[in-house]
């Protein structure tokens, strides 16, 4: 039995994917390292059978979308790790927005349990996470990747990251010791559950954050910490860490538009709401039919329609809450298009006077000056 056990995660939906990952495979194989192909897709799996020892697939690819942690604003802190956030200052009012696009860390960090288990049910000693985009170091997986075991031998230590200039976790190679974090809430969770679950004890943190939280936590000061930018071109041979991705995403639309209903504390202590529209630089989308719904009934005042412009946003009138049954829900929904004119829908829903104040410490606010 091999030391070491390589997670090689990936994402095959594509035949130019399968080629370039099929190519890294047959080298590890080449290597004489053990490989655990981690995925969320049934294709191609037959190609890359021959040259992999485990396959874990699951199909459940569940993503955590804005929604999600709207609806659970009460539990929607950071629980684990860094957080960040986008705010604009409009000189009269300031409005904040505390997302951690988190939307993947569930099933990524399944993909990482599940490969632990099989690591530790075979015995193998250190586990080894690599995301399949990563371009491949010059001299070769073998050789990064024993330097690396080494290092931890050598310094007595029991895991390994690379952090990015911002000093957060770079999370597209680490190793463990396969026994880490076998008592951690990762390896408890009850992964059949349901998302509320899954927000409770990760809060919105990023799958990194999360990850660099356990190592610290389980790992103590038994963690060797190196930084990207001082090996990137010793061990890639190119200088930006940016670049270090095989793919990158094509879609602007997701990223770069923002429609949601934020709160605003009055004087009295008592909440508005105000829907606040944004736009980035790149963004190219059509935002149509963006209503506002109290109970099912349609609240005309907030806004019917807007038909977005580049790089720009719009602030509602106020809805005061004060004027609201305490059991009501309000509801927000709109249809937006790309420049190919692919269109998405977006929809959400929460208790008013239940979720508004979690909404306001947590996520979501505008303050007046």
């Amino acid at each position: 039995m091999k030391d070491f056990l390589l997670l090689f995660c990936v994402h095959i939906d594509s035949e130019n994917k399968r080629d370039i990952f099929l190519q890294k495979v047959k080298e590890l194989k080449a290597s004489g390292i053990d490989v655990c192909l981690c995925v969320h897709s049934p294709d191609y799996l037959s190609d890359f059978s021959p040259y992999v020892d485990y396959i874990y697939y699951d199909k459940d690819n569940e993503m955590l979308g804005e929604n999600h942690f709207i609806s659970n604003s009460e539990f929607s802190t950071t629980n684990y790790g860094k957080h960040s956030y986008y705010w604009l200052d409009l000189g009269y009012a300031k409005i904040e927005q505390y997302f951690l696009f988190a939307a993947h860390s569930k099933a990524i960090l399944k993909l990482i349990k599940n490969g632990l288990a099989i690591a530790n049910s075979n015995f193998y000693k250190w586990t080894i996470y690599m995301e399949g985009d990563l371009t491949r170091p010059t001299d070769g997986y073998k050789k990064f990747i024993e330097e690396n075991i080494n290092t931890l031998k050598s310094q007595n230590k029991r895991s390994l990251c690379y952090k990015l200039p911002v000093g957060f976790l770079w999370g597209q190679f680490f190793i463990l010791e396969s026994s880490l974090i076998n008592d951690s809430a990762i390896m408890k969770l009850d992964w059949g559950s349901s998302s509320e679950n899954w927000i409770k004890i990760f809060g919105k943190s990023h799958c990194e954050s999360i990850v660099e939280n356990l190592l610290f936590n389980y790992g103590l000061d038994s963690s060797v910490e190196k930084y990207i930018e001082n090996e990137i071109e010793a061990v890639w041979g190119i200088r930006e860490w940016e670049k270090l991705n095989n793919f990158h995403s094509t879609n602007p639309v997701i990223d770069n538009i923002s429609i949601h209903l934020h709160p605003t504390l009055n004087s009295d202590g008592s909440l508005d709401l105000i829907l606040f529209v944004r736009q980035g630089k790149i963004n190219r989308s059509k935002i149509k039919n963006i209503k506002v719904a109290i109970d099912g009934i349609f609240q005309p005042n907030m806004i019917t329609e807007y038909d977005g412009e580049i790089n720009s946003w719009y602030m509602s009138n106020k809805l005061n809450l004060k004027e609201v049954k305490e059991d009501s829900k309000i509801s927000l929904s709109y249809e937006y298009f790309s420049e190919k004119r692919q269109k998405y829908e977006y929809y959400e829903e929460y208790f008013l006077y239940k979720d508004t104040k979690h909404l306001y410490n947590n996520l979501l606010r505008i303050t007046f000056r």
